[in-house]
């Protein structure tokens, strides 16, 4: 089996815990919260930000608290390192959310650094890191995360962009040009064109990257959904497109995506 969703792999007798393609832990899921790890850290932040959306949809305290107690059952109860929560809790208390070191525009630099990285300068102390999105489909623009590699191949944050708006031109173009460096996906602009020949469906396009083609096995296959209005197209090479928001598009294109993948 092979997952993301951590809470699908408890059941396992043994975990194999990839980075960057690098076999880097492995153990039963106990061992592996036990050493404190990669897969004790991905664990951690997905229980808080499951619980972050429990508290939000929890219309009183009782409930949240219950549904923490539901949870860290789920993830092996008192054994875990999640412990279950007494009913009577006050969800506030339970929830430990990672804390997020914002960048500030006053405060710190970021520019093109050598091997196309950033270089990030905070007073005398410099870094090198690419940029990561947290939310790709639906924060383009927002929550950016800048992170550097260490020598065992393991990445670590340095710090999250909140909005990058807030920052210079300089420095959106260079931490734009570092996301598309490491996602490699075209954003479709326009779509000038679509046609059918048999079972495959070409569209000519302009993308932030200029005029392409894409070329799909068969109408509606190679889309998935992208953010609440938008479209993920990858065609048989594994290339990527997206539709960051149809409805932005003129009329007679969203017509176009509408005909061939539907609403």
């Amino acid at each position: 089996m092979i997952a993301h969703r951590l809470s699908t792999l408890q059941g396992a007798d043994r975990l194999l815990v990839f980075d960057q393609g690098r076999l880097v832990e492995q153990g039963s899921p106990a061992e592996l919260l036990d050493q404190g790890g990669l897969y004790s850290t991905l664990a951690s932040i997905q229980y808080n930000l499951s619980e972050s959306h429990r508290r939000f949809e929890s219309a009183t305290g009782s409930d949240a608290a219950r549904g923490i107690a539901e949870a860290a059952a789920a993830w092996g109860g008192g054994d875990s390192l999640f412990q279950a929560a007494p009913a009577n809790a006050d969800v506030r208390d339970l929830i430990h959310e990672p804390e997020i070191a914002w960048l500030d525009p006053a405060g710190v630099t970021i520019e093109d650094g050598d091997h196309g990285l950033l270089q990030v300068t905070r007073g005398q102390h410099h870094d090198e890191c690419q940029a990561v999105w947290a939310f790709p489909a639906s924060e383009a623009g927002r929550y950016i995360s800048l992170r550097n590699r260490e020598p065992s191949g393991r990445e670590t944050e340095l710090g999250m962009i909140h909005t990058l708006a807030a920052w210079p031109e300089a420095v959106q173009e260079a931490v734009r040009r570092s996301l598309a460096r490491r996602y490699l996906i075209r954003r479709i602009q326009e779509i000038r064109q679509v046609h059918t020949s048999g079972s495959q469906l070409s569209m000519s396009v302009l993308t932030d990257g200029g005029p392409a083609k894409l070329r799909l096995e068969k109408p509606g296959e190679g889309c998935q959904d992208f953010g609440a209005h938008g479209l993920l197209l990858t065609d048989p090479e594994g290339n990527y497109y997206a539709i960051p928001d149809r409805n932005a598009l003129p009329r007679r294109q969203q017509q176009l995506l509408t005909l061939y993948f539907g609403d």
